[in-house]
């Protein structure tokens, strides 16, 4: 620690340490020691289980695949025939106009050093892949991902020596470097033809998982959805801040700037729902850039409409009838109907699992999604009231306290 720079830590001076501290410096070094030892050896034991599995799992899979002839199998080899080494390519690559013709003759090329792969350690690359996908619960569409097959493509290419980036790496530098590069991509599709088609910035408040945030995006007609950043409200709420029109409109005022200093007046649009605290934001926004025009997004207008058309007595009660059908066999809470609906709803959609959609009065037309989903899947429903293993279940149904 003492050669970082600016840590403003330096070596002990001291060199005389009495016996006693000696003694528990020593034990804590031992035991550090024995603590890297036994983490190291861990590790190798892991490693070696899995390599040793891996050998396993590709042979196994090597046996299931289909074995195909050589195409060198029916003719001898150069050896065999006393053809001169320096007269094998020429063979190899220029065939006679007959055997070009010839169905029957087999066709003779020159195998590139890349073509030529083990079938064992091409089965076992296939189910360290598959084992890697397993083992650390990541997506199974991420071995037909081209980025995957990218990093496949280019670790040919790389030595013995290469060492992969640690996570700590991977999560700090590398991200911040990707950030990087993906926000200055964007920033180069939106300014292009700004000048002539203009930029709409938008954005909105969330919370996600206890977290205050605003993402603040924009379109143009080369990107129509670049997210330019995503702020995190807690340390100034921290300090008895508050989401109001003036925190908001400072928010949004830098990229606005940034974008209008590469491309002047390209700002046409600033879009934000109907909260007065954002509409504020858009008129003090507006003040600033008077070419900009702020407008109330339509999304959150027909969410206020839905909002007030289920309201009303009947559609409350249709609302509610929903609700109710979906926690039931489709919320998952309830083991039995829920399990008995899946298999039915298979039954009436070729085996495709379709099932009801949970409703929230956020969502736009949520309520109105919900209802068109759960008529999709009335013969499933009626199915299912009626099998012999629903009626016989006897599950007890708790009506909604508002219905």
């Amino acid at each position: 620690m003492h050669k970082v720079a600016g840590s403003n830590i330096h070596r002990c001076k001291s060199r005389s340490i009495d016996a006693s501290h000696k003694e528990v410096y020593a034990r804590l070094y031992a035991k550090g020691v024995l603590r890297k030892n036994a983490q190291k050896q861990a590790d190798e034991s892991k490693k070696r289980t899995s390599d040793e599995y891996i050998a396993t799992a590709g042979e196994a899979y090597a046996a299931t695949r289909r074995k195909k002839p050589s195409p060198f199998s029916s003719v001898g080899t150069p050896s065999d025939s006393g053809t001169p080494p320096n007269q094998v390519q020429t063979q190899l690559t220029f065939a006679s106009e007959d055997q070009r013709n010839d169905s029957t003759t087999p066709r003779y090329h020159q195998t590139k050093l890349t073509d030529a792969m083990d079938p064992q350690t091409e089965g076992e690359l296939t189910m360290a892949i598959a084992d890697l996908i397993h083992s650390c619960g990541l997506p199974f569409s991420l071995a037909s991902h081209h980025k995957f097959r990218r990093v496949l493509l280019l670790a040919k290419c790389a030595t013995k020596k290469y060492i992969p980036p640690g996570r700590n790496k991977v999560a700090g530098e590398l991200l911040d470097l990707n950030y990087a590069l993906y926000l200055k991509r964007t920033m180069d599709s939106l300014i292009k033809e700004a000048d002539v088609y203009g930029i709409s910035f938008f954005g909105d408040a969330a919370t996600v998982k206890k977290t205050p945030l605003i993402n603040i995006l924009a379109s143009s007609v080369h990107m129509p959805v670049g997210c330019l950043k995503i702020v995190d409200c807690s340390k100034h709420l921290e300090n008895n801040g508050r989401k109001d029109a003036s925190y908001i409109s400072q928010l949004f005022l830098p990229h606005i700037v940034e974008i209008e200093n590469q491309v002047p007046r390209c700002t046409d649009l600033i879009i934000f729902d109907g909260a007065s605290n954002v509409q504020k934001a858009g008129l003090l926004l507006e003040a600033k850039f008077p070419h900009v025009s702020v407008i109330h997004g339509a999304e959150h207008v027909i969410s206020l409409l839905y909002h007030d058309v289920f309201k009303l007595t009947p559609f409350k009660v249709l609302k509610n009838i929903n609700r109710l059908i979906y926690r039931y066999f489709g919320s998952g809470s309830m083991h039995g109907p829920y399990a008995i609906f899946s298999k039915h709803t298979r039954e009436h959609n070729g085996g495709t699992p379709i099932g009801l959609i949970r409703a929230a009065d956020t969502r736009m037309g949520g309520h109105v999604i919900s209802i068109l989903r759960t008529l999709r899947l009335k013969d499933p429903l009626i199915s299912t009231v009626w099998s012999l293993a629903f009626t016989q279940g006897k599950f007890l149904v708790s009506p909604l306290d508002s219905f």
